[in-house]
């Protein structure tokens, strides 16, 4: 699900916009983790996909916005092992 706003600034009354749809790809993820300390592990994430059904939205005076194309991911932080 992908929620587009926006907001026309220049000429006229700004007013929002929004626009909703739904998205879908092919998603690869790699993760791990390295203990650092007895129970204590840090982890990562390394996520990449590209859209293949995109949401695209116009907003009133402005270009068109979209959720499309590849993307990527990453995260990290530490983690308990119990």
């Amino acid at each position: 699900m992908a929620l587009l706003r926006g907001r026309a600034t220049e000429g006229g009354e700004p007013r929002g916009e929004r626009h909703t749809g739904l998205t879908w790809g092919p998603v690869a993820m790699l993760a791990g983790g390295v203990r650092i300390v007895a129970d204590v592990l840090l982890v990562a994430r390394l996520e990449a996909g590209l859209v293949a059904r995109p949401v695209v939205g116009v907003v009133p005076g402005a270009s068109e916005v979209a959720v499309d194309g590849a993307w990527l991911g990453a995260a990290g932080g530490l983690g308990w092992r119990f």
